[in-house]
């Protein structure tokens, strides 16, 4: 049952806007259901993954989803202020391609019906409309890609830090890794959901896509309010974490192979971790 819901999450999230919300306690596996390209992450999220620290394998969902961090189509990072320097850029990026896609098909079956109307073929103007249309949109994917690299530089060694040592994450850092794509505060979710649902029943495309761009712009000190609160990340008998981003260069080196986004093996990860020694939070 749990198998045939989460590819039915799966197959749904390709057809329609899913909305995860990751509220409270995320544990290990049970991300999975967060199949949606947008995944909330609010103060209380916390996602941590007791298997590793029982010494149990991971379940084939899971590891398929920790392999894949840092790696298309996974959101990039969002910055202090929630969107960043370029709202439009950054959401797009952050949302998906669906409203660009959709904009590009209206933007084509437009061009089609006018050299239709002018009378015959226009088969020339057409082909050079859809040409153009497939440049920008080939040119958008690669600076996503590009950022995303950029972003996520640690890529699949994180998740096999993350799959090995179970260190748990807040929302910012399910943000920085890959694993959430935007923050909320928590007193918000109640709002949001009706005015989804409202707008969702009135309407579909890019409708619930802007809708969700409004409802946290209209927020905008949700990411500094996330830094205040998330200085430290959550760590055992109260003793502080650093950001999950301070460990970027550290899990790479460690954990990754001879090239990205290539995992080192069980022998080259235990040495490199004992050369760090206990001076390091990644080794510790």
């Amino acid at each position: 049952e749990e198998c045939r819901a989460v590819i039915a999450i799966h197959n749904l999230a390709k057809k329609r806007p899913v909305f995860s919300v990751l509220d409270g306690s995320v544990v290990g596996a049970g991300y999975r259901y967060a199949q949606g390209r947008h995944r909330i992450a609010t103060e209380n999220t916390v996602w941590s993954l007791p298997d590793a620290l029982a010494g149990l394998g991971l379940s084939g969902g899971l590891s398929h989803t920790l392999a894949h961090l840092g790696q298309p189509p996974m959101p990039r990072t969002l910055s202090a202020n929630g969107y960043g320097d370029n709202p439009d850029a950054d959401w797009r990026a952050a949302e998906g391609r669906e409203g660009d896609e959709i904009e590009a098909k209206d933007t084509a079956a437009a061009a089609s019906a006018q050299a239709q109307e002018g009378g015959g073929g226009g088969g020339e103007e057409e082909d050079e409309v859809e040409y153009t249309i497939a440049e920008e949109e080939k040119r958008q994917e690669e600076v996503v890609v590009e950022e995303q690299d950029e972003e996520y530089k640690a890529g699949v060694p994180m998740g096999l830090f993350l799959a090995l040592g179970g260190r748990p994450l807040n929302g910012r850092d399910m943000i920085q890794v890959g694993m959430a794509s935007g923050m909320m505060m928590s007193e918000t979710l109640e709002s949001f959901a009706s005015s989804l649902a409202e707008t969702a029943a009135s309407t579909y495309g890019p409708g619930p896509v802007e809708l969700v761009q409004e409802v946290y712009q209209a927020d905008p000190d949700a990411g500094v309010e996330f830094e205040r609160m998330f200085r430290n990340g959550p760590g055992p008998d109260g003793m502080p974490l650093p950001p999950i981003r301070e460990l970027f260069e550290e899990v790479s080196s460690c954990f990754g192979g001879g090239g990205a986004p290539t995992p080192a093996s069980a022998r080259e990860v235990l040495s490199r971790l004992e050369a760090l020694g206990g001076t390091s939070d990644v080794a510790a």
